[in-house]
């Protein structure tokens, strides 16, 4: 009974396994590559945004700044 609980552990943690994508593949999502452009989208703010706003804007896109170039 041992055997069989200590099998179904191990089959299914070996399948978790197999979904790494890793942090180059997390930063191609992110960032895009030559071929395919990157789940972020930089965020806009306009003249009529509170200073608060713009400051929170400048902070998150600082982040693909830093990321990605």
């Amino acid at each position: 009974m041992k055997l069989i609980a200590l099998l179904l552990i191990v089959v299914s943690l070996a399948g978790c396994a197999t979904n790494r994508i890793g942090t180059e593949g997390i930063k191609a999502f992110y960032c895009g590559n030559d071929t395919q452009p990157g789940a972020y989208v930089p965020v806009r703010w306009s003249k009529t945004d509170s200073d608060q706003t713009i400051a929170a804007v400048k902070a998150n896109n600082s982040v693909w700044v830093a990321t990605c170039r």
